[in-house]
Parts: structure tokens; C-alpha cells; sequence
């Protein structure tokens, strides 16, 4: 597979899935981070005592976490780049749904879901990306990619 790779070289190909990812990342990345600006107004709005407040920033990493787990290894079974759509698919509902939802509880679950998307994606991303980059330019394109996040 290496020297296939090595063959083929790197052209056009690799540079439009470089941004195509990339755009990905950073869609992923704004989701994750939009809630350190969403959370005063949304504790506010909600009526979200003090001691629950914690959840609404943590609870996307909670459902990064189980994502990662989960797609990791259906990427593995069915195609990274079906899981990739899924994954975006997924994020992107549930964070247009967690704009409009007007309760505490259904904003969390919406935010579960959404990083249940978010943790599938970034790290299919980096994977995906690999599999198409020769050895000697896999780690320097990958830290490229990193830049988007």
C-alpha cells in the first residue's frame, strides 16, 4: 500500500480532501467551542440554577467521548468516509435543533447528540486523511490539517 501510495504522489486529490477535511475540522471545532459564549444567555433564558450550569458546557465532551468510541470502530466496519457524512449529518441537526429548543433538559440531550457527531468526525478526519498521504508527507499534512480546529 506504501509504495502504491508513493507512486501515485501527491497532487490535487490530497489538496481538495485537505480543505474538504479541513472544513469539516473546523465546523467541529465551532461547535465544541460556541457554548463558552452561548452559556450566560442560555443559563439565563433557561433558568438553569448554579449547580447545573456545569452540564451544559461539559455535556458535548461526555457524547465526544462515547462518539469517538462508537464511530471509531464502525469507520473500521462500514467506510470512513460513510461514517464522516453520518457523523457531520449528526452534529449538524442537533446543533441547528439545540438553537431553537427552549427547555434545559432537551438542550443537554441536544448537545449530547451533537457531540456524539463531533467525537466520531475529528477523529475520522485525521484517518481518513491519512490512508491518502505517502509516509513521508503523512505527518507534516496531518499537522497542517490540525491548523483548521
Amino acid at each position: 500500500y506504501e509504495l502504491i501510495m508513493q507512486e501515485c504522489g501527491h497532487g490535487r486529490f490530497q489538496w481538495q480532501l485537505f480543505l474538504v477535511l479541513g472544513l469539516a475540522l473546523m465546523s467541529d471545532g465551532v461547535e465544541v467551542f460556541v457554548v463558552g459564549f452561548v452559556l450566560p444567555s442560555a443559563e439565563t433564558d433557561m433558568c438553569v440554577p448554579d449547580s447545573s450550569s456545569g452540564w451544559l458546557g461539559s455535556i458535548v465532551y461526555l457524547g465526544m467521548m462515547v462518539g469517538a468510541f462508537f464511530w471509531g470502530g464502525m469507520s473500521d466496519k462500514v467506510g470512513r468516509r460513510q461514517c464522516l457524512l453520518i457523523c457531520m449529518s449528526t452534529n449538524g441537526f442537533f446543533a441547528f435543533l439545540s438553537s431553537f429548543v427552549q427547555g434545559y433538559g432537551v438542550f443537554l440531550l441536544c448537545r449530547l447528540f451533537a457531540g456524539f457527531g463531533i467525537g466520531g468526525a475529528v477523529p475520522i478526519v485525521f484517518s481518513f486523511f491519512a490512508e491518502v498521504l505517502s509516509r513521508e508527507k503523512r505527518g507534516e499534512h496531518l499537522s497542517w490539517l490540525c491548523m483548521f480546529w
